[in-house]
């Protein structure tokens, strides 16, 4: 990287075309108004940017052949674990399936699998890696936020 930090999180900010930034901002805003239920805005924050920087940080640990990355789908991926952490906290139902769904998506695409509403809009290669990374880095911040909370509840 030669010093470039700032490339762990710019990625997240570049777009193939207009389709995607669209389709990007669209989960983003669906994402954003579900956590609000369960984190204030500096948790919903403090969940895109480690998801987001975690992205960065395992294509570079985990899979430096990846030589670009651009879009907020592993972001995004990170900001539905946090979803699905915090609806299993309130013992939402729905909260287990979208996990066992998230859970699924994320093998399949693991075993060399395609399930990205991406893939039927384009023709660009969709950097399956940071749906992982990013699903890992929220399932991290999610469970150390919840797990502050309840600290802060017991210290009363």
């Amino acid at each position: 990287m030669n010093g470039e930090l700032w490339r762990l999180i710019t990625g997240n900010f570049i777009h193939l075309g207009w389709s995607h930034l669209l389709l990007n901002l669209a989960a983003l805003l669906l994402l954003s108004s579900l956590l609000k239920f369960f984190y204030n805005s500096f948790e919903v924050s403090l969940i895109a940017l480690f998801s987001a920087g975690g992205v960065g940080l395992g294509l570079l640990f985990f899979a430096p052949e990846v030589a670009w990355y651009v879009g907020l789908s592993g972001l995004l991926h990170g900001m539905l674990a946090a979803v699905i952490i915090a609806g299993l906290k309130q013992k939402l139902r729905g909260a287990f399936i979208l996990g066992l769904l998230l859970t699924a998506k994320l093998a399949l695409e693991s075993s060399g699998g395609s399930f990205s509403l991406f893939t039927f809009l384009s023709t660009e290669n969709v950097i399956s890696q940071a749906h992982l990374y990013g699903a890992v880095s929220g399932l991290i911040v999610s469970i150390a936020i919840e797990m502050s909370k309840r600290r802060k509840l017991e210290l009363g």
